[in-house]
Formats: C-alpha cells, sequence, structure tokens
C-alpha cells in the first residue's frame, strides 16, 4: 500500500484529528497511527479498514487525553498482504 498524504488537523490541548489518504493498491488493508512524544512513537490507534481499491482512501482518527503544550510525533503505517508502508514522521503542537 501507498500513503499519499499525512496531516494533523483541529489540534486543542488534549485532542487533535489525525487524517491520511491510502491507497491499496489491490489488496485488503488496514491503517494505524502511531504518536507520541519521541520518534519512538509509544502508542497506536485502532485499526481501520482502507478497502482494497486502487483509487486513494482517506482515513481518521480522534486522538484524545493528550498533554498541552506538547510536542507530539506521528505517523500512520499501512499493512496489507504486499507488505507495510510507513509514512515519514510528522509533528503537531498542542494549545
Amino acid at each position: 500500500p501507498s500513503i499519499n498524504s499525512l496531516s494533523a488537523s483541529t489540534i486543542g490541548d488534549s485532542t487533535a484529528t489525525l487524517e491520511a489518504t491510502v491507497t491499496p493498491n489491490g489488496a485488503a488493508t488496514s491503517v494505524v497511527f502511531e504518536y507520541g512524544t519521541t520518534t519512538s512513537y509509544g502508542a497506536a490507534t485502532s485499526q481501520q479498514a482502507a478497502g482494497a481499491g486502487n483509487s486513494p482512501v482517506g482515513v481518521s482518527t480522534l486522538l484524545g487525553g493528550l498533554q498541552a503544550n506538547t510536542t507530539y510525533h506521528y505517523r500512520a503505517v499501512a499493512t496489507n498482504s504486499q507488505g507495510s508502508t510507513a509514512s515519514a514522521d510528522r509533528t503537531f503542537t498542542t494549545a
């Protein structure tokens, strides 16, 4: 699978929404977002299905329980029968 885009939006003092666009490339694909205060991440969201098509699919998740005024690292990881793909590391800072 490929990860076409990755962003964080609606960032508050304890919440943020992570969004990615994934192309499954013809195999049933699942996506998780890994996040934490370092590039070791330490936390991950539940798996989300991205289908098995050949067109880009948007996935998103709302993170809660974050610490205010803290920089978080995050990435998306897409997995299917062809393997796993991780996006580049990104950051956001809570309010």
